[in-house]
């Protein structure tokens, strides 16, 4: 006789492993109150893709790139950080760590905003914050300033504009080739700041069409009502199914055998550089009734 290992074991294994996950790299998270909450791993990738890599890579901007002369020197010392392998989170949003807060900005249009202060905050581990914010997309290997912009009280719609877009699609197109829409005609008129707010604040895709008619989807590949990438859900359902599965064929030898029972526990799970359940370790309890 088995003690049936359902999928809601399965999903607390997984769970588990994110909620120490999240707690070992010191990332902010929302406690789970109930099974509507986000799950621990959704905000768990949710925190590492809003992180940049600690690596050196090149750096390139656009004809429209420009910093304004108080905010010069700390945009010097954000490049010299990125060319030399530095740690450039600090100059990001602080809410990057928050496994709870989701990048509209980023999850559709695949780019970062740099605070550009010329000194770390007191008391804080973050860089200065400042008014004004360099718009990037980062590669494995470059970063490419798009464009400087206000935000901020009075410039709430700097997240939506799709001026960004523009530029990339005139200067760099392969930095965004990968969400063009190719094969599917798409008509109507250039996509307006307020479409795109409405559109992003329900949770909704909706192509942006640019002025040359243009049109393309959203970065990170589409997200789900909660607002979270659809690759997030496909990697959650690998995880959850391949320990499922796993389980089973442990128990196996033992659905028939009335004699004993078997329970399974996961104790540990092995877990590659992309999130991908590799392995699992269970422990195995039968009970023969003696």
């Amino acid at each position: 006789m088995v003690n049936d290992f359902s999928m809601d074991d399965a999903t607390q294994a997984l769970e588990d492993w994110a909620e120490s996950q999240l707690i070992a790299e010191n990332l902010k998270y929302k406690k789970r109150k109930d099974k509507y909450s986000t799950l621990y791993f959704f905000q768990y990738l949710n925190a590492l893709s809003k992180l940049t890599a600690i690596k050196p890579r090149t750096v390139s901007l656009s004809s429209s790139f420009a910093v304004s002369d108080e905010n010069q020197a700390g945009f010097v010392n954000l490049v010299a950080c990125i060319e030399s392998g530095g740690d450039i989170n600090p100059y990001q949003n602080k809410t990057t760590i928050q496994g709870n807060f989701l990048d509209g900005m980023y999850n559709d249009f695949g780019i970062k905003h740099f605070h550009l202060g010329a000194q770390q905050e007191n008391g804080s581990d973050y860089i200065e914050r400042t008014g004004e914010v360099a718009l990037a997309i980062i590669t494995d290997d470059e970063v490419f300033f798009i464009i400087s912009k206000m935000h901020g009280i009075g410039f709430e719609d700097v997240w939506y504009e799709p001026d960004v877009l523009e530029i990339l699609h005139s200067e760099r197109p392969d930095l965004i080739e990968h969400s063009k829409v190719e094969y599917l005609e798409i008509k109507g008129d250039p996509t307006t700041v307020h479409e795109i707010k409405s559109f992003r604040d329900i949770g909704a895709i909706k192509p942006i069409i640019l002025q040359d008619g243009t049109a393309y989807e959203p970065y990170n590949g589409g997200k789900s009502i909660s607002g979270h990438p659809y690759e997030h859900t496909v990697l959650y359902t690998y995880n959850i199914r391949l320990i499922q599965k796993e389980a089973d064929d442990i128990l196996a030898p033992f659905k028939n055998d009335t004699s004993k029972t078997a329970t399974l526990k996961v104790l540990k799970l092995a877990v590659d550089y992309n999130n991908r359940v590799t392995g699992v370790e269970f422990k195995l309890e039968v009970d023969d009734g003696k």
